[in-house]
């Protein structure tokens, strides 16, 4: 089994089985309301809102990068406090499919993302990604547990 379909594996795991937990309060969301809360916590990203982006990530958040590399909510919070360098200008999607289960929901999109250039550089740098993420309902509170990226060739 590759890398790639082992952490794809584990992150359809998760949203599977947090499908079937029950949050103490709140309603489960639309397809629509998680395809606004998506993009909400991507502006937010962008806005480098770092403290409102922060309040949107679960605890036990996974950002899993395109080369395999893994962050914690802590350590991406990190490194997006310092700034993403060179600074993020736009987050755009299409292709947007949202599936939800009770208290966790899915979201896959084709993403791109772009940066300002980098010094010396004379254009922006975009990245062509295929994004799923997973959102659960913490205590009637929706946020973001897995963000798994992978390069569009």
């Amino acid at each position: 089994m590759t890398t790639r379909a082992a952490l794809f594996g584990a992150v359809l795991f998760c949203a599977l089985s947090a499908g079937f937990a029950t949050a103490a309060s709140g309603a489960p969301v639309s397809k629509e309301q998680v395809v606004q809360l998506q993009r909400k916590w991507f502006d937010l990203l962008v806005a480098a809102n770092w403290t409102q982006a922060a309040d949107m990530i679960a605890p036990d958040f996974l950002w899993i990068h395109p080369t395999g590399r893994v962050d914690t909510k802590q350590s991406r919070l990190d490194l997006l406090v310092k700034g993403p360098q060179p600074p993020w200008t736009s987050i755009d999607t299409k292709d947007i499919r949202a599936s939800v289960f009770n208290d966790s929901a899915m979201v896959t999109s084709e993403v791109s993302w772009a940066s300002a250039p980098a010094a010396g550089v004379t254009t922006p740098r975009v990245l062509h990604l295929r994004v799923t993420t997973v959102w659960v309902n913490q205590e009637g509170t929706w946020r973001v547990a897995r963000l798994q990226a992978t390069t569009i060739p």
